[in-house]
């Protein structure tokens, strides 16, 4: 039998993922004067690498070859919601402008959340190639990206884009 004492009922993660980070990134506006934004906006798109495939050739192979089917795709969580989100940097006077920091994906269950980050900006939060994080709490997602903001490397960059708002303010205030 189950029992009902093993069950914990208070609400620990209390922020989705997407509002975890639109909080965090309230910081950034506030430290460059509102010339760097950190956006946080729904995504469509793929949001780790996959392999493109050439079509015809594909096509034609597929119909006369069969496909296996794995019956655990049809075990275990079944939901048709995907939640995916994309991080990035915008910068005043620069409306074409986006730097992608990151991507945000779970499904119906908010933790844990899938965290693909940019390889120059996951070297420098841990200095490895590897940039597909499974974060399990809210805790955690607010501690990696107050780990990854405060790097030298994040430091430079936003310092960067501060120093081209200026450029784009003071090459608008001459004409």
């Amino acid at each position: 039998t189950i029992k009902k004492e093993v069950f914990n009922f208070e609400l620990k993660d209390t922020e989705s993922p997407e509002e975890v980070i639109a909080e965090c990134a309230k910081e950034i506006e506030e430290c460059t004067n509102n010339m760097v934004i950190c956006n946080v906006l729904a995504y469509d798109g793929k949001t780790t690498s996959y392999v493109k495939t050439n079509g015809l050739l594909e096509m034609t192979m597929a119909v006369n070859t069969g496909k296996k089917v794995d019956i655990q795709d049809f075990l275990g969580e079944q939901s048709n919601v995907e939640n995916k989100y994309e991080v990035f940097l915008s910068v005043q006077g620069l409306d074409y402008y986006k730097y992608r920091i990151m991507f945000l994906n779970y499904r119906a269950i908010a933790y844990p959340v899938q965290v693909v980050l940019n390889e120059d900006i996951a070297e420098a939060y841990n200095g490895k190639k590897q940039y597909v994080y499974d974060i399990a709490s809210m805790d955690e997602l607010r501690c990696m990206f107050e780990t990854i903001i405060n790097t030298e490397y994040f430091t430079e960059l936003l310092q960067s884009l501060i120093y081209e708002s200026m450029r784009q303010a003071r090459k608008n205030k001459q004409e």
